[in-house]
């Protein structure tokens, strides 16, 4: 009898890979199977009020010529929604109020000028605008679930 150990490699390989690609699709019958569908969607309930903060910082330098000015601001808001209303599509009446507003300016490397709604110290009278923004409804809203 004559050997042909190659060929026997081959089938041996070709035996192991069809079995490999075998499991690799039932595994993906599998997944597919145990996927599931998901929507995401906002619940609102009338009387509801979402709190949340929002904190912005930036930097930037602007240059003419050989004169450059670096300018940072921060920007700190406490916030919070109130559903008012949901209708039976789910479309909701939010009202969008900002409880507390801390803003910091600084030019190069001048003091800081700080705004802090929350402390009347802080309160510079270039600033004292803001605070009719403090503490009321600023807008109404309508949102859909989606």
């Amino acid at each position: 009898m004559i050997k042909f150990p190659f060929l026997t490699l081959l089938v041996w390989n070709l035996f192991f890979l069809g079995t490999l690609c075998q499991a690799e699709e039932q595994a993906a019958e599998e997944t597919k199977a145990e996927e599931k569908a998901y929507e995401l969607a906002y619940r609102f309930e009338s009387g509801n009020f979402v709190k949340y903060h929002v904190l912005d910082q930036s930097q930037f330098t602007t240059r003419k010529n050989e004169v450059a000015e670096t300018v940072r601001n921060e920007s700190q808001q406490w916030r919070h929604y109130r559903v008012i209303d949901v209708n039976d599509e789910g479309v909701a009446t939010l009202e969008l109020m900002i409880d507390r507003a801390r803003l910091t300016a600084q030019f190069d490397n001048s003091p800081p000028t700080v705004f802090d709604s929350q402390d009347p110290s802080q309160q510079p009278a270039k600033m004292s605008s803001i605070m009719n923004s403090i503490g009321r409804p600023l807008c109404r809203m309508q949102v859909n679930r989606q």
